[in-house]
């Protein structure tokens, strides 16, 4: 399973967000959505998942436009784990993983064990089943991001997209998270992750595309993308860069044309 962006173009109040973007990502890849702050990630997963209109370009799944698909079977696809964490029910913890099987519920009915199981394997693949039964407030910020993670995961679609699901952690939770999404990816799903943090995105991702101003900067695998002449231009530092084993690390080391 296949998703493209074709030609995509998104304005705002009459300010173009993307700009005549295109990409892709299919099932089994672990792939970045990389760049600044403002240049049009979040706003193009809200597109991807129907929560924005585009004016121009099409998305598709496997050729067959996304517009075409219902809410629920869009829903059923596409799992979207957005940017903003907070949740105002105070529930548990499990019956917030439980959210993610919506699509599946029928209303006011009781959850399936089908639902059951999903939930049982989601809470399972981040490691959060010792405190599922906990109040969501009572959680630290790592496992309220797991329980997040996790009810994104309940959903069981094909497709997943994540806004900055690092944001906020600490170094083992980075790693943790990132080491789930791989997982997954190894599984047979397609993962688009927003990211900030370029080490972790060096070190993870199986392939980059880097944006900027809403355009496509440099598309590849980390080492091809995270470039010193990309990162001056759009993120306007200078780094500091390894190679090791084959890969790479990209450490943002100081302001370009800043000397400390």
């Amino acid at each position: 399973m296949k998703l493209e962006a074709d030609n995509i173009t998104i304005e705002i109040r009459h300010h173009k967000i993307i700009n005549e973007l295109s990409l892709s990502f299919e099932r089994g890849e672990l792939v970045g959505l990389i760049g600044p702050n403002g240049a049009g990630k979040t706003t193009l997963l809200k597109a991807i998942i129907g929560a924005e209109k585009y004016s121009q370009g099409q998305l598709t799944l496997d050729g067959v436009p996304l517009k075409n698909l219902s809410p629920v079977e869009r829903a059923k696809t596409l799992a979207y784990l957005p940017q903003e964490s907070r949740i105002e029910w105070q529930l548990q913890a499990r019956a917030v993983v439980m959210l993610g099987r919506f699509p599946y519920r029928r209303t006011f009915g009781p959850p399936s064990i089908d639902c059951e199981r999903a939930v049982d394997n989601a809470l399972d693949a981040v490691n959060a089943t010792s405190f599922s039964s906990r109040s969501l407030n009572s959680l630290s910020g790592g496992e309220r991001a797991l329980i997040l993670l996790a009810r994104t995961l309940a959903v069981g679609a094909p497709l997943v997209l994540v806004d900055e699901p690092i944001a906020e952690l600490d170094p083992y939770h980075q790693i943790h998270v990132m080491d789930i999404l791989k997982a997954k990816a190894n599984e047979g799903i397609g993962v688009l992750a927003v990211l900030h943090d370029l080490t972790m995105a060096a070190h993870f991702m199986d392939r980059l595309i880097l944006i900027n101003n809403g355009s496509v900067v440099a598309e590849g695998v980390p080492k091809e993308v995270l470039t010193k002449a990309n990162l001056e231009e759009v993120y306007r530092i200078s780094p500091r860069q390894e190679y090791p084993a084959n890969t790479s690390i990209a450490l943002p080391w100081k302001t370009k044309n800043v000397d400390t």
